[in-house]
Protein backbone atom coordinates (compact mmCIF):
# COMPACT_ATOMS: atom_id res chain seq x y z
CA UNK A 1 0.00 0.00 0.00
CA UNK A 2 0.71 3.39 -0.66
CA UNK A 3 1.28 5.86 2.58
CA UNK A 4 2.09 9.01 2.32
CA UNK A 5 4.54 11.12 4.81
CA UNK A 6 4.29 12.34 8.01
CA UNK A 7 4.91 14.67 10.50
CA UNK A 8 7.95 14.56 12.38
CA UNK A 9 9.37 18.18 12.91
CA UNK A 10 8.70 17.63 16.84
CA UNK A 11 10.10 21.00 19.14
CA UNK A 12 12.90 19.43 20.89
CA UNK A 13 11.90 22.31 23.95
CA UNK A 14 9.02 20.31 24.90
CA UNK A 15 8.08 17.14 26.50
CA UNK A 16 3.87 16.32 26.03
CA UNK A 17 1.18 16.95 23.91
CA UNK A 18 -1.22 19.41 25.27
CA UNK A 19 -3.40 20.12 22.61
CA UNK A 20 -4.32 19.79 18.75
CA UNK A 21 -6.07 22.64 16.46
CA UNK A 22 -6.88 22.48 12.84
CA UNK A 23 -5.92 25.33 10.60
CA UNK A 24 -8.52 25.35 7.52
CA UNK A 25 -8.04 26.56 3.80
CA UNK A 26 -9.29 26.70 0.48
CA UNK A 27 -5.95 25.66 -0.52
CA UNK A 28 -2.34 24.32 0.73
CA UNK A 29 -0.79 25.65 3.87
CA UNK A 30 2.81 26.05 4.64
CA UNK A 31 4.69 27.66 7.73
CA UNK A 32 3.09 27.42 10.43
CA UNK A 33 4.68 25.53 13.76
CA UNK A 34 4.01 22.09 14.69
CA UNK A 35 1.69 21.61 11.58
CA UNK A 36 1.54 18.29 10.43
CA UNK A 37 1.81 18.22 6.35
CA UNK A 38 -1.55 16.11 6.10
CA UNK A 39 -4.61 16.98 4.92
CA UNK A 40 -7.65 15.43 7.26
CA UNK A 41 -9.89 15.69 4.15
CA UNK A 42 -7.02 14.22 1.43
CA UNK A 43 -8.45 12.78 -1.83
CA UNK A 44 -12.11 14.05 -0.48
CA UNK A 45 -13.90 17.44 -2.21
CA UNK A 46 -13.50 20.14 0.42
CA UNK A 47 -11.61 22.67 2.87
CA UNK A 48 -7.99 21.85 3.34
CA UNK A 49 -7.81 21.04 7.19
CA UNK A 50 -4.52 20.20 8.95
CA UNK A 51 -3.57 19.55 12.11
CA UNK A 52 -1.15 21.73 14.26
CA UNK A 53 0.09 20.04 17.62
CA UNK A 54 0.77 21.99 20.40
CA UNK A 55 3.51 21.15 22.73
CA UNK A 56 3.64 21.24 26.86
CA UNK A 57 6.52 20.99 29.54
CA UNK A 58 3.42 20.54 31.98
CA UNK A 59 2.98 16.96 32.00
CA UNK A 60 -0.52 17.44 34.05
CA UNK A 61 -1.91 18.91 31.25
CA UNK A 62 -0.56 16.15 28.75
CA UNK A 63 -2.83 14.21 26.85
CA UNK A 64 -3.50 10.56 27.27
CA UNK A 65 -6.00 9.22 25.04
CA UNK A 66 -8.40 9.75 22.07
CA UNK A 67 -11.91 9.58 21.24
CA UNK A 68 -13.61 9.90 17.69
CA UNK A 69 -17.36 11.02 17.64
CA UNK A 70 -19.67 12.24 14.73
CA UNK A 71 -22.65 14.22 14.30
CA UNK A 72 -23.98 15.43 17.37
CA UNK A 73 -22.86 12.13 19.39
CA UNK A 74 -21.98 13.49 23.08
CA UNK A 75 -18.10 12.76 24.20
CA UNK A 76 -17.64 10.45 27.17
CA UNK A 77 -16.81 11.79 30.15
CA UNK A 78 -13.47 13.61 31.02
CA UNK A 79 -13.05 14.10 26.95
CA UNK A 80 -12.78 17.06 24.89
CA UNK A 81 -14.18 17.08 21.81
CA UNK A 82 -12.03 19.64 19.25
CA UNK A 83 -14.59 21.94 17.63
CA UNK A 84 -13.54 20.99 14.00
CA UNK A 85 -15.64 19.18 11.70
CA UNK A 86 -12.58 16.40 9.92
CA UNK A 87 -14.75 16.57 6.91
CA UNK A 88 -15.84 20.71 6.36
CA UNK A 89 -17.03 20.97 3.03
CA UNK A 90 -16.62 17.35 1.75
CA UNK A 91 -20.50 16.03 2.61
CA UNK A 92 -21.12 13.43 4.97
CA UNK A 93 -21.10 12.74 8.13
CA UNK A 94 -19.47 15.59 10.50
CA UNK A 95 -16.31 14.04 12.56
CA UNK A 96 -14.73 15.33 15.40
CA UNK A 97 -11.49 14.43 17.47
CA UNK A 98 -11.85 14.48 20.88
CA UNK A 99 -9.22 13.61 23.68
CA UNK A 100 -8.71 13.50 27.85
CA UNK A 101 -6.24 14.19 29.88
CA UNK A 102 -7.27 11.53 32.43
CA UNK A 103 -4.94 8.44 32.75
CA UNK A 104 -1.40 7.16 33.81
CA UNK A 105 0.36 7.13 30.59
CA UNK A 106 0.99 10.31 28.76
CA UNK A 107 1.31 11.12 25.32
CA UNK A 108 4.38 12.91 23.83
CA UNK A 109 4.26 12.67 20.23
CA UNK A 110 1.20 13.05 18.05
CA UNK A 111 1.23 13.03 14.02
CA UNK A 112 -1.02 11.68 10.96
CA UNK A 113 -0.61 9.83 8.13
CA UNK A 114 -2.92 8.76 5.17
CA UNK A 115 -3.35 5.76 3.14
CA UNK A 116 -5.27 4.28 0.21
CA UNK A 117 -6.27 1.62 2.29
CA UNK A 118 -8.18 1.03 5.60
CA UNK A 119 -4.98 -0.01 8.00
CA UNK A 120 -5.67 -2.58 10.20
CA UNK A 121 -2.39 -2.80 12.10
CA UNK A 122 -1.56 -0.83 15.74
CA UNK A 123 1.40 0.13 14.94
CA UNK A 124 2.80 2.01 12.22
CA UNK A 125 6.78 3.06 12.19
CA UNK A 126 7.54 2.05 16.13
CA UNK A 127 3.50 4.41 16.35
CA UNK A 128 0.79 3.77 18.34
CA UNK A 129 -1.92 3.92 15.75
CA UNK A 130 -5.67 5.05 16.92
CA UNK A 131 -7.41 2.83 14.57
CA UNK A 132 -10.32 4.92 13.55
CA UNK A 133 -10.57 6.49 9.86
CA UNK A 134 -10.78 10.11 10.81
CA UNK A 135 -12.17 10.79 6.97
CA UNK A 136 -14.92 8.46 7.33
CA UNK A 137 -18.25 9.49 6.38
CA UNK A 138 -16.98 11.52 2.84
CA UNK A 139 -16.44 10.72 -0.21
CA UNK A 140 -14.53 7.65 -0.33
CA UNK A 141 -12.25 8.36 -2.89
CA UNK A 142 -10.57 10.39 -0.17
CA UNK A 143 -7.83 9.04 1.78
CA UNK A 144 -8.10 6.90 5.23
CA UNK A 145 -6.65 9.77 7.95
CA UNK A 146 -5.42 7.97 10.90
CA UNK A 147 -3.79 9.61 14.16
CA UNK A 148 -0.73 8.31 15.46
CA UNK A 149 1.12 8.73 18.93
CA UNK A 150 4.05 7.89 21.15
CA UNK A 151 3.66 7.86 24.72
CA UNK A 152 6.18 7.97 28.02
CA UNK A 153 6.77 4.55 29.21
CA UNK A 154 6.69 3.18 32.36
CA UNK A 155 10.51 3.41 32.36
CA UNK A 156 10.29 7.09 31.35
CA UNK A 157 7.41 7.20 34.50
CA UNK A 158 10.73 5.61 37.23
CA UNK A 159 13.25 7.86 35.44
CA UNK A 160 11.30 10.85 36.12
CA UNK A 161 10.38 9.45 40.10
CA UNK A 162 14.00 9.17 40.09
CA UNK A 163 15.08 12.27 39.55
CA UNK A 164 12.65 14.07 41.69
CA UNK A 165 13.90 11.38 44.77
CA UNK A 166 17.42 12.79 43.73
CA UNK A 167 16.01 16.45 43.94
CA UNK A 168 14.58 16.27 47.03
CA UNK A 169 17.60 14.63 48.69
CA UNK A 170 19.89 17.69 47.48
CA UNK A 171 17.18 19.73 48.68
CA UNK A 172 17.41 18.62 52.18
CA UNK A 173 21.23 18.00 51.67
CA UNK A 174 21.75 21.82 51.22
CA UNK A 175 18.79 22.56 53.75
CA UNK A 176 20.62 20.62 56.51
CA UNK A 177 23.93 22.54 55.17
CA UNK A 178 22.72 25.80 55.61
CA UNK A 179 20.97 24.87 59.07
CA UNK A 180 24.56 23.37 60.59
CA UNK A 181 26.46 26.38 59.09
CA UNK A 182 24.34 28.73 60.99
CA UNK A 183 25.06 26.63 64.08
CA UNK A 184 28.69 26.58 63.55
CA UNK A 185 28.30 30.68 63.42
CA UNK A 186 26.37 30.62 66.48
CA UNK A 187 28.86 28.27 68.43
CA UNK A 188 31.75 30.54 67.38
CA UNK A 189 29.44 33.94 68.58
CA UNK A 190 29.21 32.24 72.17
CA UNK A 191 32.80 30.84 71.95
CA UNK A 192 33.80 34.66 71.22
CA UNK A 193 31.35 35.95 73.70
CA UNK A 194 32.80 33.36 76.91
CA UNK A 195 36.12 34.62 75.63
CA UNK A 196 35.51 37.98 76.43
CA UNK A 197 33.99 38.13 79.85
Amino acid sequence: PHYTSFHNNISTMATYVESISFVVSDGGVQGIPNMVNVDMNAGSKGKYIYPIIHYTHNRSNAITGWYFVQNDQGTPANYTKIHQDLNQGAGGTYNYLCYTKVGQYKIKQVSFFACDNAYGSSSYNGWTVYGQDLNTGADRTGKYIYLIYKTETAQDIERMRQAELQRQREEQERIQRRINAEKIKQLEIRKGELQTQ
